[in-house]
């Protein structure tokens, strides 16, 4: 399975995925639509809402 996040109108990739002790995601990581790394945080950002898994 692999995570893919919809993030500024885009999906992407989403290269590493980092988890609380509740088994909520903390942040992820991936490439945004102009190529650059971006890293975002569930504190801003609504991300079990935005990820949607596909089999790989």
């Amino acid at each position: 399975m692999r995570a893919i996040i919809n993030f500024e109108g885009k999906q992407c990739p989403v290269k590493s995925i980092f988890w609380n002790d509740d088994g909520r995601i903390s942040h992820l990581s991936f490439y945004d639509k102009d190529g650059n790394y971006q890293t975002i945080f569930n504190v801003d950002y609504d991300l079990e809402n935005m990820i949607a898994w596909e089999e790989s």
